[in-house]
């Protein structure tokens, strides 16, 4: 589907798509853990969001997900959903590079602004770092050799007892989370000019579990082999914290756009260690979004993730972009 020509009569508010990596949906959150996550939706309610209750990612890993989601579409003949298998991974990155939901937003006089781990075409990755290869890396390397050898220091530091190592990837992870939330308020302002569509992505409350409920530190912690009830346990911790962290960002970023900008707050998929129970379980993600001028057009019995910005870019810009058929994607 290719974008259409600019609509001159649509407002063109800046648009926020915040991706929160691996946040289980509430009905998970209750199914899996008996968490009431009632206090944060409450939160966003207050704020002026629709929460949308009946959601569900189409894939459960991450660069999948990003593809579909940006693509606005299914990964066609993609194989198996695992990063091992290089053709899929390959298709999504490209999905990604070649994204329908960024010439479209440029079609319509939008800056795009990339606060994420993938390149776009025109642009680059940023505040970001690579744990797997993307583009021409991804072309050259042609066999597991390369990719396991491009990215020895994760896999040594996620499933090894390398401490320092360990403890350094961390705390990149929790330096990039910071320069991308700050970066995105630095440059937050009225729309007054030229709008901009905005992905911002957090690796929260993704591994490492870097804090707990309470805002302390607990790197040390997060890398060897955990049980099942221990990573359950550092997981839900650090959802609350992220909770906390983005309630006060939200706040913050609706203050210096004047309430005027819509803000998308998605998870790319639910908690991964919920596939121990069932695929589908890891599915239930997050999905709430903010729209000053709303028309409703979020207001649906059940949404997937793959539909977000089909309903978004119709609501915005008269788009008529038909959609598609909400299905999981469980292999």
């Amino acid at each position: 589907e290719n974008a259409t020509a600019s609509c001159d009569t649509c407002a063109k508010p800046s648009v926020y798509f915040i991706l929160l990596d691996e946040y289980f949906g509430s009905k998970g959150l209750k199914e899996y853990f008996n968490y009431d996550n009632s206090c944060f939706e409450n939160k966003l309610k207050q704020n002026g969001f629709t929460i949308i209750t009946n959601t569900k990612s189409n894939y459960h890993y991450t660069v999948f997900s990003m593809a579909s989601i940006l693509s606005m579409d299914y990964i066609k003949d993609m194989g198996e959903q695992t990063v091992y298998n290089q053709y899929g991974y390959y298709k999504a990155t490209l999905g990604i590079r070649q994204n329908e939901v960024c010439k479209i937003f440029e079609k319509q006089g939008y800056d795009i602004v990339n606060y994420s781990d993938f390149d776009m075409e025109g642009h680059p990755a940023g505040q970001g770092y690579h744990l797997l290869p993307s583009g021409q890396a991804l072309i050259s390397n042609r066999t597991m050799y390369y990719q396991v050898k491009k990215n020895l220091p994760y896999f040594l530091a996620r499933y090894a007892k390398f401490t320092g190592m360990a403890n350094e990837l961390a705390e990149r992870y929790i330096e990039i989370n910071e320069q991308r939330l700050n970066k995105t308020l630095e440059e937050a302002k009225p729309n007054t000019q030229k709008p901009s569509f905005t992905y911002l992505h957090l690796n929260m409350p993704h591994v490492p579990y870097a804090y707990d409920s309470s805002g302390n530190k607990v790197l040390a912690k997060w890398f060897g082999n955990l049980t099942l009830k221990q990573k359950d346990e550092m997981y839900l911790q650090y959802l609350i914290y992220t909770n906390k962290k983005i309630a006060g960002f939200i706040d913050s970023l609706q203050t210096k756009t004047d309430h005027k900008a819509i803000i998308i707050l998605l998870s790319d998929h639910g908690y991964r260690e919920a596939l121990n129970k069932t695929l589908a379980l890891a599915h239930e993600n997050f999905f709430a979004v903010y729209e000053p001028q709303s028309k409703g057009a979020f207001q649906k019995d059940s949404i997937t993730s793959v539909n977000t910005f089909r309903i978004l870019l119709n609501d915005l810009f008269k788009e008529n972009l038909p959609l598609v058929k909400d299905s999981l994607v469980l292999k």
